[in-house]
């Protein structure tokens, strides 16, 4: 009887579940950026082209001239920055609810941002026409 009591309480007991084995310690998370040379690289590529096609495109017509699409460009930058970067990523390491907020954050408010910045086409013009 003892043993069932036991195996119950055990299964109704929240437990943090580990998105990674071998994850950092909950104690420091909060400031743990995780600063991998290849994503910051690829976010800074990401970036220079974004900026020197939207120069190239803007100087080709005026009326993009009170666009939005910079400025989603940066939320969606920043969305990116948060999930892949933040605390949010060594949180992601420790527990499996933090590694989810991070596939929310990527497909539920970055994509849709970069979608809706025209990131692709805009990209394009940082490239000769040739």
């Amino acid at each position: 009887m003892h043993r069932a009591c036991a195996a119950i309480v055990m299964l109704l007991l929240p437990r943090s579940a580990l998105a990674h084995a071998g994850a950092h310690g909950a104690h420091d998370i909060w400031r743990t950026w995780t600063l991998e040379p290849w994503v910051l690289l690829g976010l800074g590529l990401a970036a220079m082209l974004y900026a020197a096609g939207w120069r190239r495109l803007r100087a080709r017509s005026r009326s993009l001239r009170g666009s939005r699409r910079p400025a989603l460009f940066v939320m969606a930058m920043a969305t990116l920055v948060a999930a892949l970067v933040s605390p949010i990523d060594a949180l992601g390491e420790l527990l499996f609810s933090g590694h989810m907020v991070q596939h929310l954050l990527l497909t539920m408010v970055a994509a849709p941002l970069i979608v809706m910045a025209d990131a692709g086409t805009v990209m394009l013009w940082a490239f000769p026409v040739r």
